[in-house]
């Protein structure tokens, strides 16, 4: 049985996945779907540039809200966890920008 921090802790690593997949997400979609050259269907062409739209600001929120998750998260982390959360920051704060410089 595992004592209720570590459940705990657990529960944080899961609340910081989905804000930085959002966050990754909301960057990334848009740039593979629109691609010159490459035939783009209606659909995810209207889904891309939907995302692209609201991109600046759900990633600056999503990368906010994993920020002040991976900062509850690292004084209890071990050093790969460290290591997985400074990474995945750094894809966030990558995709943040680069949604916002457009």
């Amino acid at each position: 049985m595992q004592p209720s921090s570590a459940r705990g802790s657990r529960g944080l690593a899961i609340l910081f996945v989905a804000p930085s997949l959002v966050c990754v997400g909301w960057f990334f979609i848009p740039a593979f779907i629109i691609r010159p050259f490459r035939y783009q269907s209606p659909r995810a062409l209207a889904l891309a540039l939907a995302l692209r739209q609201r991109a600046p600001l759900g990633t600056l929120v999503a990368a906010l809200i994993s920020l002040l998750l991976a900062f509850v998260l690292w004084r209890t982390a071990r050093k790969w966890q460290k290591i997985v959360l400074a990474v995945a920051m750094v894809l966030v704060a990558f995709s943040a920008t680069m949604a916002l410089l457009n």
